[in-house]
């Protein structure tokens, strides 16, 4: 029940990630099993009969594609990170300001 619980969690995620993607305009490309597919066909276009340079131009498209992809990710997990620490930031500045505001009145015994 566990390994279905925590592929359950996988696609939920990777359905957040695709629509942040789409969102941003970005060409989602799927990873994972379909990679793997995708690789082992191109490898095997040798056995259809199609020419070597013919297959290393598209492992070199799929590989860019590939890389493509994780820069976009990492671009976006980037993004996020500088707007988490921003917001922790504004936080932190709006608790001290009440921690300061709080120190004043009990110095004052205004309340």
């Amino acid at each position: 029940m566990a390994i279905k619980e925590r592929l359950i969690v996988k696609t939920s995620y990777m359905d957040v990630l695709e629509k942040m993607l789409r969102k941003r305009g970005v060409k989602v490309v799927m990873s994972g099993v379909r990679e793997m597919t995708l690789a082992e066909e191109i490898r095997n276009l040798a056995d259809l009969g199609v020419d070597q340079n013919v297959i290393d131009r598209m492992t070199q498209k799929y590989n860019k594609m590939l890389t493509d992809h994780g820069n976009t990710c990492n671009k976006i997990r980037d993004e996020v990170y500088r707007e988490v620490r921003g917001v922790k930031a504004e936080l932190a500045e709006k608790e001290t300001i009440v921690r300061v505001l709080t120190t004043h009145i009990r110095e004052k015994e205004l309340l």
